[in-house]
């Protein structure tokens, strides 16, 4: 989980102009960067990690995804330029 949060945070700091920033004043998490398990190879190992997908699966009482489906934002937010990966 250190190394996941310390790459990530390497990537925010390399890539921090790219980052989505909220419209929403009261946003508790103001800046976010969709999808980041493509950029940041920690964050992905965390999200596929398949005990954490069995204990999710049995707190929702079903089968698990760890990926989201694409919104409307990700769409918008895909035009961007591709950051670099941080290791």
């Amino acid at each position: 989980m250190d190394r996941a949060w310390e790459s990530y945070e390497g990537f925010y700091q390399e890539n921090r102009e790219q980052f989505f920033e909220s419209p929403l004043p009261e946003d508790p998490w103001p800046e976010r960067y969709l999808n980041t398990h493509n950029c940041v190879p920690g964050i992905k190992e965390i999200l596929e990690y398949r005990k954490l997908l069995h204990i999710t699966d049995l707190i929702f009482g079903r089968k698990t995804r760890p990926f989201h489906r694409p919104s409307q934002l990700t769409k918008v937010l895909s035009s961007r330029p591709t950051p670099t990966r941080s290791t």
